[in-house]
């Protein structure tokens, strides 16, 4: 890899994780999100 290819590597990682690491969910959080999909796919609505 070359030098200015390396750069620009770095510079796109860096521009894309530049906000940190995404919000992590607690379980009751994550639960409440899967929730109303299983939901559906018991009842036969989807």
């Amino acid at each position: 890899m070359t030098e200015v290819a390396r750069e620009a590597a770095m510079a796109r990682t860096v521009a894309q994780y530049k906000g940190g690491r995404p919000k992590t969910f607690t379980l009751p959080e994550r639960r409440e999100i899967k929730l109303p999909d299983a939901a559906l796919v018991r009842s036969g609505e989807r």
